[in-house]
């Protein structure tokens, strides 16, 4: 059953078509609700200077997964261009709102994790054995070290066998 609505808020229009689950009405409300708070003027989230990237990011992060591209993503999104981040934390979030950022931080499930679970189950490494943030540091540096030590030997015994 295909449920239609539009809501009007904030003088903006957010039509939503999607088949009819459990969780359709609460994203249509949080929809909407994200859509009030935006910053009609300069199409930005926030009350104060130092907040709005951070929410404005979150708001085009939380409306691209719920795949609302309505003109307040869009705004968001052309806000969040003209703006520059104030650190590095900010500039991530920037590149993450962008479909492109997003489709690189997918791959992040194969390029690192791929690490953690060689690690943890192939080295059989669960835990630190050392405590205190310089010794935990200093323990995963040797880890990583040995871990591409392995790498290269594994490669070069194949390269020598080919």
């Amino acid at each position: 059953m295909a449920v239609s609505l539009l809501v009007s808020a904030v003088g903006i229009g957010v039509s939503l078509t999607a088949v009819a689950g459990p969780y359709d009405s609460a994203a249509a409300s949080g929809t909407n609700w994200l859509t009030a708070q935006r910053n009609v003027g300069d199409g930005s989230w926030g009350a104060s200077d130092d907040v709005k990237y951070v929410r404005t990011s979150e708001a085009v992060l939380a409306l691209a997964a719920l795949n609302q591209l309505t003109p307040a993503y869009h705004a968001g999104v052309a806000w969040l261009g003209n703006h520059t981040p104030a650190n590095v934390d900010f500039t991530a979030r920037r590149v993450l709102a962008t479909e492109q950022g997003h489709a690189l931080y997918r791959q992040r499930q194969h390029l690192i994790e791929t690490l953690f679970g060689s690690v943890k189950h192939n080295r059989g490494l669960r835990s630190f054995h050392r405590r205190g943030r310089a010794a935990v540091r200093t323990e995963w540096r040797l880890i990583t070290a040995t871990h591409n030590l392995l790498k290269l030997h594994t490669h070069q015994l194949k390269a020598s066998t080919a």
